[in-house]
């Protein structure tokens, strides 16, 4: 039986290349490129945007034959062992890398966490915090919500005040109307009750 695990991050291989630097200790593009012997320019274009070329990708798996997970770095997927009780030896699968796949925001977390767990003062403070601006996070959604409400209110309002004053026309018409055909009316019996 096979599982899989999708990659819930999505990064993209210039962010990756990035992690597999920094993981290395090279803290600037330009130090990791002089170490591996390429122009920074090449290499900066890889940590930008750039589709790295095979020769580079031949050269990191080479330099780094036990610490770069190729297969990560093209997919942000790394093949796994199977899981446990599975008999079938072909059902590898494709999960993220922790090594190479933590983000700022999963250190965050973590470092959260152990915040949290430590049940002190800091933890009620950070707590406290946390609250904080998610209660003002969701007010500002809220806020955001409102005006567009308000702005649909107002739209809906001039349209009204616009479909009343067709009324109000109409109304004047139709008594005007009326008038004149009651002032022929009695114009009529005038000249008819003459006569």
């Amino acid at each position: 039986m096979k599982k899989s695990v999708q990659n819930i991050d999505h990064i993209p291989i210039c962010e990756r290349l990035k992690v597999f630097r920094n993981k290395l200790g090279f803290k600037t593009a330009q130090a990791f490129a002089e170490h591996l012997g390429i122009s920074y320019t090449t290499y900066h274009g890889y940590e930008r945007s750039r589709i790295p070329q095979s020769d580079f990708l031949y050269l990191l798996a080479q330099k780094y034959p036990h610490d770069m997970d190729m297969v990560w770095l093209m997919t942000g997927k790394s093949v796994a062992k199977p899981y446990p009780g599975d008999t079938d030896p072909d059902s590898s699968v494709l999960e993220p890398t922790p090594a190479y796949y933590e983000t700022e925001n999963d250190i965050l977390v973590k470092k959260t966490r152990e915040i949290l767990d430590s049940h002190t003062d800091y933890a009620q403070s950070l707590a406290a915090n946390i609250n904080s601006f998610h209660n003002a996070i969701q007010t500002q959604k809220d806020l955001v919500d409102l005006k567009k409400d308000n702005a649909e209110l107002k739209k809906d309002f001039a349209e009204i005040k616009a479909h009343n004053m067709e009324l109000s026309k109409s109304i004047e018409r139709i008594e005007r109307s009326a008038r004149l055909r009651s002032q022929n009316d009695v114009d009529g019996d005038v000249q008819g009750g003459s006569g």
